[in-house]
């Protein structure tokens, strides 16, 4: 039976995620505790993280000021990480990463995600690319996993203000989404290339339905997970190009242990202290 976690330094591979942001999973009851989560029949996805010291830009707004992964449980798996790759440059924590997408089921077929669907992988679920080298790298990673029946492969970055789109890999099955913070920020990242985004906001301003941002024709959606509940892999909004009208973008509220952190640097960007998106 294969491992559920595979590692290499600075990298790390789930076949089946336990993440119910990402895949439908089944919570279980702890005494006195935080429930655990097991695999459901049907809606599954396979994930990475990568070492965060090595990869994430140090003009993210969250990384130390309350990004998810440096909190709760994934804190702990990120300490480790970035303690691997101590010694490491970016591209060679993604060399790593793209050997185990490679050597992801046993370097056979991938299954489905149990309803008969592709199975999804969802990339860096913490960490990023460190530059457009990572990229192209982490390329034959992907291209191998699709030629191998995966299912859409997405994957947010920082890096949108450096790295142009059409460094990304092209397969129609592949989304990469420009994590953005401002309106201003969501112009920038279009003419890069980027046309899909994810827009961090410190609420939503019309509850569950889309709404404007700024004054270049953007709107959005909030992320299902957040106001329904679904995740990811049944939502699939992120998952592939296209999903959503042009200019259309989805956004997040502050999640995680360390939302009040992200909300309070949301709210610290305009002098005033307005939120960025009214």
């Amino acid at each position: 039976m294969t491992k559920n976690t595979i590692a290499r330094p600075g990298a790390r591979l789930h076949h089946f995620t336990h993440n119910p942001k990402i895949a439908q999973v089944v919570a279980v009851e702890r005494d006195g505790g935080r429930p655990s989560y097991q695999l459901s029949d049907t809606y599954r996805a396979a994930d990475t993280l990568v070492a965060m010291a090595r990869t994430c830009p140090s003009y993210c707004p969250w990384y130390g000021h309350g990004c998810y992964a440096e909190h709760g449980f994934t804190a702990f798996t990120m300490e480790d990480l970035n303690a691997e790759a101590a010694e490491l440059t970016s591209t060679d924590v993604i060399m790593n990463e793209v050997e185990l997408l490679k050597a992801c089921f046993e370097g056979g077929a991938i299954p489905d995600d149990g309803g008969g669907r592709p199975l999804p992988f969802r990339l860096h679920v913490a960490g990023d690319v460190g530059c457009a080298e990572d990229v192209g790298v982490l390329g034959f990673g992907v291209e191998d996993i699709l030629r191998r029946g995966a299912g859409p492969v997405w994957s947010p970055t920082h890096r949108w203000r450096e790295i142009a789109a059409s460094a990304w890999p092209q397969d129609p099955r592949f989304n990469v989404q420009a994590s953005v913070e401002t309106p201003a920020d969501l112009e920038v990242a279009w003419d890069m290339g980027y046309r899909s985004a994810l827009l961090v906001v410190p609420s939503f301003p019309s509850g569950t339905k889309r709404f404007a941002v700024g004054d270049a024709g953007f709107n959005a959606v909030p992320c299902v997970e957040q106001t329904h509940d679904t995740p990811c892999t049944v939502c699939r909004l992120c998952l592939v190009p296209g999903r959503l009208p042009d200019r259309m973008v989805v956004a997040l509220g502050p999640h995680g242990p360390g939302r009040a952190q992200v909300r309070a640097q949301l709210l610290r960007k305009l002098p005033d202290g307005r939120p960025l998106v009214p």
